[in-house]
């Protein structure tokens, strides 16, 4: 029998996870005011813990090569990854 103070369900760790990542908003909690992460930046982190490099991964719009994590540099958001 498991003791359930001690053994939280996936839900509640991935909320728990989570929640670490959710930043501080404003008063009306529209936009962030510290921790502030660019679709790219996400993009990029869950791409490279999925083990794929971001950087390399292309596909072909017309003739050109375009990466998934747009034209704009992207950087790892190491906050996550602990």
């Amino acid at each position: 029998m498991r003791n359930s103070r001690s053994t939280k369900s996936p839900t509640v760790r991935f909320f728990n996870w989570f929640s670490k990542l959710t930043p501080l908003t404003d008063q009306l909690g529209y936009e962030a005011v510290d921790n502030k992460v660019s679709v790219t930046d996400w993009h990029a982190t869950i791409l490279n813990l999925l083990g794929l490099d971001y950087q390399r991964l292309v596909f072909d719009q017309n003739g050109l090569k375009e990466k998934l994590t747009s034209v704009f540099e992207a950087r790892l958001v190491k906050e996550i990854m602990e």
